[in-house]
C-alpha cells in the first residue's frame, strides 16, 4: 500500500505544469513575454530587455538571475501551450489594479522605440480584453508611451 501512495505522488508532482498556481511576479512576467511577442527563434535581446525592465519594476523582488529564470519557463511553456491560455492564466491570479499594472508594463515592454504598428495594436487589443482594462485607461497608457 505504502508503495502505491508513493507512485501517486511521483505521479502527481509530474502532473503539476509550469502555469498551474502562479502568483504575481509570474502573471506579470507573462504579460511581459506576450507583450514582447518574441521570435523564439531569436529571442535573446528582447529576453535582456525585458529581464531589465522586470528588475527595476516596483513589484519585482526578484532579481536578475531569477527573472531570467521565469522569462525562459514562461517563454517555453508559452511556446508549447500558446500565449492564449498562459494570459488567461495570468489574468485570473491578478486582481484589477494588478491587470492594470500589467497592461502599463506591457506597453513598456511592447513599445521601447515609441512605434505603435497595426500588429502591436492588435496585440493590445486581445490583451485589453483579456486583462478586462478599461479602454480609455488602455488608451491613455499607450498614448503616454508614444508621446515620449
Amino acid at each position: 500500500m505504502a508503495k502505491i501512495d508513493e507512485v501517486d505522488k511521483e505521479m502527481a508532482a509530474y502532473e503539476t505544469r509550469p502555469l498551474e498556481g502562479i502568483k504575481l511576479q509570474e502573471a506579470l512576467v507573462i504579460i511581459a513575454v506576450y507583450a514582447a511577442q518574441l521570435d523564439y527563434q531569436n529571442c535573446e535581446a528582447d529576453v535582456q530587455r525585458i529581464e531589465a525592465i522586470l528588475e527595476r519594476h516596483e513589484l519585482f523582488v526578484a532579481r536578475k538571475k531569477a527573472i531570467f529564470s521565469l522569462i525562459n519557463k514562461f517563454v517555453n511553456e508559452m511556446e508549447v501551450s500558446g500565449s492564449q491560455k498562459a494570459l488567461e492564466i495570468a489574468a485570473d491570479t491578478l486582481t484589477p489594479e494588478q491587470r492594470n499594472i500589467g497592461f502599463e508594463l506591457a506597453v513598456e515592454v511592447a513599445l521601447p522605440d515609441g512605434i505603435l504598428t497595426a500588429e502591436k495594436k492588435k496585440m493590445f487589443d486581445m490583451l485589453r480584453a483579456q486583462l478586462s482594462i478599461d479602454s480609455d485607461f488602455a488608451q491613455a497608457a499607450i498614448r503616454d508611451k508614444i508621446e515620449v
